[in-house]
């Protein structure tokens, strides 16, 4: 299957991929094997035998054809483990095909590992002028470029420092700006954008919005809501093969058809299984005061508010398969705040009342007696059901706020309980750039 490209178009296709196969090893002693084996052949001036699958080897994409021009757009669609990332990353060439051709034409900007080639020890502003130089740019369009990218990334106060000392959502702000400004002819993204804060990330879409229309761009996601705004085609993998291409809508309904029949196979055979019985949720994660109450100090703080959003900065009450979800607090203070450091702190806990996880950030009040940040966290260890979330305020020890916030509700394929490695990514508004607000535990 292909995607639909304009007959009318006067320069060939930006992307051509035409019968695209790559394998990979299942272990490491079967990478090793397949390694020495191309090695060999190499050494005797043989091929290698790119169409044939050894011992422990798999297809993790078989015979995909796609074709984009300027303007077009693509999504791709599939569960974990379907060649998404796999196809995106052949596509960025950071891997080959081992069977097929492709062909891609003009300027590739990749939102996938966006701070990759970003050297720590250099200034923002020099990592800024290399990126540029690698992308082809220099005299005068790379000081243009350049003023541009430091704009929108709202770091003039720290352009000139190392990179390394950047906190994490500064060097993606940055990444973004180098990898989005260059005015590139294939843009590939992995996921809807995460920088910053919901303002920012705002500010991001509407940049990727601009650009659709000169570039082809090929978007993998498990949001049917962000392929349905940003795409006009639709792709649907399922085990690295093509099993759907079409008109974004069309790709919309056919995974969503898909994933409820797959969500019937699950009810039948869970109905198969016996029934374990099932504790009910904790109000709170605190282990030593499982019925705590909320508590507020009232002396302190005048009110917190909370609500979980999509990428789009869209309040919601569930997030499909992979999506990130973010957390909005908001702490204000009354008039004149102490300025001592406030630890917020998020815990999660399963359905059987036990911890989860936790993620937490250390911030300033500001002069305007308020603190506002942003928990961007990955869903993507979380298993499928009810999660019940407890923030915590505290300062020098002492707690300022405790209290049970909207659950997390999580509706994907993995049924696994148990703690993970709470993956979350914390930002703050700092309404005055010259005092860094925030360190992040």
């Amino acid at each position: 299957m292909t995607t639909a490209r304009a007959m009318t178009a006067m320069e060939p296709p930006l992307i051509e991929l035409d019968n695209g196969w790559k394998k990979f090893s299942r272990t490491v002693s079967s990478n090793r094997k397949r390694l020495s084996r191309a090695i060999v052949r190499s050494a005797f001036g043989l091929r290698p035998n790119s169409g044939l699958l050894s011992e422990d080897e798999y297809w993790a994409i078989e015979g995909i054809h796609l074709s984009l021009d300027r303007g077009q757009s693509v999504g791709l669609l599939g569960r974990n483990g379907a060649g998404k990332s796999t196809l995106l990353q052949i596509l960025a060439g950071h891997m080959d095909l081992d069977h097929g051709a492709l062909n891609m034409r003009g300027r590739v900007a990749e939102l996938i590992n966006l701070t990759a080639g970003f050297q720590p020890l250099l200034s923002g502003r020099e990592n800024i002028e290399l990126g540029c130089q690698l992308r082809g740019l220099s005299g005068h369009e790379l000081k243009r470029r350049a003023d541009e990218m430091i704009d929108f990334a709202e770091l003039e106060a720290f352009i000139d420092a190392p990179f390394v000392t950047y906190s994490l959502g500064m060097k993606m702000r940055l990444a973004f700006a180098v990898n989005i400004l260059t005015d590139p002819d294939i843009l590939l993204i992995d996921e809807v954008i995460g920088v910053g804060d919901v303002r920012f990330r705002q500010k991001c879409l509407a940049q990727m919005e601009r650009m659709r229309h000169r570039c082809a761009i090929v978007l993998c996601t498990h949001s049917t809501g962000t392929l349905s705004q940003f795409c006009e085609f639709g792709v649907i993998l399922d085990q690295g093969k093509m099993t759907f291409a079409g008109a974004a809508q069309d790709a919309v309904q056919a995974y969503l058809e898909l994933k409820e029949d797959a969500e019937k196979k699950k009810a039948e055979a869970r109905q198969k299984k016996p029934k374990e019985p099932v504790a009910p949720p904790a109000v709170l994660a605190d282990k030593e005061d499982e019925q705590a109450h909320v508590y507020k100090d009232e002396n302190i703080l005048r009110d917190v508010t909370t609500v979980w959003c999509n990428q789009l900065g869209e309040p919601v009450s569930t997030f499909e398969e992979s999506e990130v979800a973010i957390l909005t607090v908001r702490a204000d203070f009354h008039p004149n705040p102490s300025r001592e450091l406030v630890r917020f702190v998020v815990y999660l806990t399963d359905r059987d009342g036990n911890r989860v996880g936790h993620s937490s950030i250390r911030a300033r009040p500001s002069i305007r007696a308020f603190i506002e940040a942003d928990l961007s966290l990955d869903t993507t260890p979380l298993a499928n059901g009810h999660y019940n979330v407890e923030l915590r305020l505290i300062r020098e020890g002492e707690t300022l706020y405790r209290a049970a916030i909207p659950p997390l509700l999580i509706n994907r394929d993995k049924e696994s309980w148990g703690p993970i490695a709470l993956r979350g990514e914390w930002s703050v508004r700092r309404p005055h750039r010259n005092k860094p607000a925030a360190t992040q535990d």
